[in-house]
């Protein structure tokens, strides 16, 4: 919630002013909702990519030739 705060507060409300405008409050609502969506993405390729180091490092199951 801290990047959230910081990034969309900086982006959409550079001044303050006693009340928020509506154009603020959708700019925050869209921001905070695609920075969700980023970290959403972000979290689930980095879960992949643990995947595929882990199924990697596992030892294979094939049988030597002989």
């Amino acid at each position: 919630t801290t990047d959230i705060t910081s990034n969309c507060f900086d982006a959409c409300s550079p001044k303050l002013n006693p009340r928020m405008e509506d154009s603020e409050k959708n700019c925050f609502t869209n921001c905070a909702a695609n920075f969700l969506r980023m970290k959403l993405l972000y979290t689930r390729r980095l879960v992949e990519s643990a995947q595929t180091i882990t199924a990697s490092l596992q030892p294979s199951n094939e049988k030597p030739e002989e």
